[in-house]
């Protein structure tokens, strides 16, 4: 289980977004239900700020997982993709080429440690994981 946040929190105007950064191979369900049971869930990330905050946090760190779960699931070409949490993308950064659903049934998206792009994968994956958690 999450044992605590990140500090300093990284601040916008309405709210604290706090992360912990978990380098355990589990899968993206697996990964999500932790987050929900330390108070959080999978990293949303919703702006190039928040993306390169989390990158220099991701950076500063050498992690034995080549990837991180992030928090969209069930990506579906006909759908516009979105946030586990219903929201839209509102910033994207996605690797070149992707998503592609190339293995099919790559519903769930990882964020790799190398290069930081995301990418569309299979949830059953074992993948590290970034939990959020939005404190006020």
């Amino acid at each position: 289980m999450i044992s605590g946040w990140t500090e300093p929190c990284i601040t916008d105007d309405t709210s604290r977004h706090c992360y912990e950064i978990v380098d355990t191979r589990i899968t993206w369900v697996n990964a999500s239900e932790l987050c929900k049971r330390g108070g959080g869930h999978l990293v949303t990330i919703e702006s190039v700020e928040e993306q390169t905050f989390i990158t220099d946090l991701v950076m500063k760190k050498k992690f034995n997982v080549p990837a991180l779960w992030i928090g969209s699931d069930k990506l579906h070409p006909e759908e516009q993709r979105a946030w586990a949490n219903g929201e839209k993308f509102s910033y994207v950064n996605w690797a070149k080429g992707e998503p592609n659903n190339l293995l099919i049934d790559e519903d769930c998206v990882e964020m790799r440690t190398d290069n930081i792009t995301w990418h569309d994968v299979r949830c059953a994956h074992l993948n590290g994981y970034i939990c959020e958690n939005s404190r006020t």
